[in-house]
């Protein structure tokens, strides 16, 4: 007997593998966080697949879905049962619980494979899920917000503290991009919208302090666009100010974008300088340029913060009250100080 369940319910389920049954392509746009692809057809088919529906009719569609499935049927029941026999149970979606994760369901039904489900509404209602998290989104938590200019080691500091156990909300490592005009540099790919509010999302539900550090963000990260709500709480947080001398955090920005980075691509400062050229002036984007090409790093970046990243962060900051000031120029006592703050001002309450 099939066993069909909704998302909400497969998403309590504590021992529990998702298995996603569309294409790569389908996959990689977007998919549950942690699910598994096994694809009943791969890119070439199921675009093969939807030109017959669309051109021909849905029964044609059927019957050229059934023979190219048909000769992987083996491959994925055994694909199937390696991970029956690691999890207690398995849910499994398409696009929207139709023929695809139905006909797998069956099939393993048939061959007496247990606690397999497919999900009502495939992706499809776990991106409603999602969507509707969002809408109705009030913490019970308080965000710390660290602020501070490019470079000051707002990043830095929050890994350390992650790595200490602190509840830390990471949204550019989420989004897979840095947050500025160089942000995407060194970066294979960017996280696609509804993978980066997934992501998000699943990341709020794990908090359990009352608490959690955030980086301070404007309403976009790349591409990428942080839910209303989520800037709304940040908005309501605690503010946390980094400072740091210029030459740190020239340094700092050096060792970060270049020197470890190994696949540092001098073409894609060059794009990212051409899409500041006006607002830095033709004269100044000249010498940027110039610069670049000689490999004098230091000398660019210390020309972009000055004149280009640190203006701009004065003025968008004028609309924060901060409720501590940190000097970061050495990490370890910055991160010293963020956690004296929290010990004093949350985890006191927090333990007792």
């Amino acid at each position: 007997m099939l066993k069909r369940i909704h998302i909400e319910e497969a998403l309590k389920f504590r021992d529990c593998v998702f298995i996603d049954v569309r294409s790569p392509k389908e996959y990689n746009e977007a998919t549950i966080p942690g699910a598994v692809n096994i694809p009943i057809f791969d890119n070439t088919e199921r675009e093969l697949i939807g030109r017959i529906y669309h051109n021909i009719n849905k029964q044609c569609a059927m019957e050229k879905g059934l023979e190219i499935a048909s000769s992987k049927l083996v491959d994925i029941y055994r694909a199937f049962k390696s991970y029956s026999e690691k999890y207690q149970n398995i849910a499994v979606f398409c696009w929207r619980g139709g023929m695809r994760s139905r006909a797998v369901t069956t099939i393993l039904d048939l061959m007496k494979l247990p606690n397999v489900h497919y999900i009502i509404g495939g992706y499809k209602s776990y991106r409603k899920h999602v969507v509707n998290f969002f809408e109705n989104l009030s913490l019970n938590f308080k965000l710390v917000v660290i602020h501070g200019m490019t470079g000051v080691g707002k990043t830095k500091v929050l890994k350390i503290l992650e790595e200490q156990g602190y509840p830390v909300i990471d949204l550019e490592d989420m989004a897979g991009h840095r947050g500025s005009v160089f942000g995407g540099i060194g970066i294979s790919q960017e996280t696609s919208q509804k993978m980066f509010e997934a992501f998000l999302m699943n990341k709020i539900l794990s908090i359990q302090r009352p608490y959690a550090l955030v980086e301070s963000e404007s309403s976009r990260i790349g591409n990428k666009i942080i839910p209303k709500k989520f800037v709304k709480e940040m908005r309501k947080g605690v503010h946390m100010m980094l400072t740091a001398p210029l030459d740190i955090r020239v340094k700092r920005v050096v060792e970060e974008y270049v020197k470890k980075n190994a696949d540092f691509d001098i073409e894609e400062v060059k794009k990212g300088l051409m899409e500041i050229r006006n607002r830095l002036g033709a004269q100044k984007y000249k010498n940027l340029a110039a610069l670049l090409e000689k490999g004098e790093f230091e000398q660019v970046i210390e020309v972009l913060l000055k004149d280009y990243y640190d203006p701009r962060y004065r003025h968008s900051s004028k609309s924060y009250k901060f409720d501590i000031e940190i000097d970061a120029s050495n990490l370890q006592k910055g991160v010293s100080a963020v956690k004296n703050y929290l010990k004093e001002n949350f985890d006191k309450i927090f333990w007792n």
